[in-house]
């Protein structure tokens, strides 16, 4: 991705999160779980039964304290 695209695209979810009252991570993560296809996951995470970092941990696989 070239960098004009990728300053483009910060600047756009930077301005969106803002809209939804999140921080950048947190609207990056939740983007990625809607964006999937895992809608068990993504109903969890809407209808608040789990976080969205949680959610994001279990779409990408990342564990809590991985470099412990």
């Amino acid at each position: 991705m070239g960098e004009a695209k990728k300053s483009k695209e910060n600047e756009t979810n930077t301005k969106l999160s803002k809209l939804a009252g999140v921080g950048k991570e947190t609207y990056r993560m939740g983007a990625k779980i809607l964006n999937s296809d895992n809608e068990k996951l993504k109903q969890e995470v809407l209808s608040g039964e789990k976080s969205i970092n949680a959610g994001y941990k279990e779409l990408t696989g990342k564990k809590e304290n991985q470099y412990i």
